[in-house]
């Protein structure tokens, strides 16, 4: 399998992708919003945790911001899943930009935060987004090409909606 590829800025993506040791065969994941207790970051670990166990070679990446202490229990839930490999906190020395040139596929899984600038800007930049599925999103995204709507609290889907976007960008052998 092939990793899915943003063609969005190939400097910035390789620039953090070597950075931070993720090979290239990886799909990269990028989960940026703020880290707090119900943001679904816990549920995109654990669809990357499936996937792993799938043998999809996926990466993680989220941004530590301002709740460390969260974030932190993010990384260990990873631990826990087996998946903590696959899954970097970035610090404050990477920007959003810096984030989304690195990768792949972007996620948002935050049921509070759907109208976030952050959403709109990881959708401006041609990325495939997967999104809290809400009444909010689902009426502004419905008709989106690019854009994945999943419920936040149900990683088996979240996984599926990341093996639809790999596959579908995977060139067929």
């Amino acid at each position: 399998m092939v990793a899915a590829t943003n063609t969005n800025n190939a400097l910035g993506q390789s620039r953090v992708r070597e950075r931070l040791e993720i090979a290239p065969d990886e799909t990269v994941i990028v989960a940026p919003g703020c880290v707090h207790r119900t943001s679904g970051h816990r549920f995109a670990v654990w669809s990357a945790s499936i996937l792993k166990i799938a043998e999809v070679p996926v990466h993680m990446i989220i941004p530590e911001g301002s709740s460390r202490q969260y974030a932190r229990g993010v990384v260990e839930f990873a631990r826990m899943t087996g998946a903590a490999d696959k899954v970097t906190l970035a610090g404050p020395e990477w920007t959003l930009q810096d984030l989304l040139a690195a990768a792949d596929i972007a996620m948002f899984l935050d049921t509070d935060n759907t109208s976030s600038g952050l959403l709109s800007e990881a959708i401006s930049t041609g990325l495939p987004v997967i999104v809290c599925d809400t009444p909010e999103t689902r009426n502004r995204f419905a008709d989106e090409k690019n854009v994945f709507l999943v419920r936040y609290d149900k990683p088996r889907e979240i996984a599926r909606a990341l093996m639809k976007i790999i596959e579908d960008k995977t060139p067929s052998d």
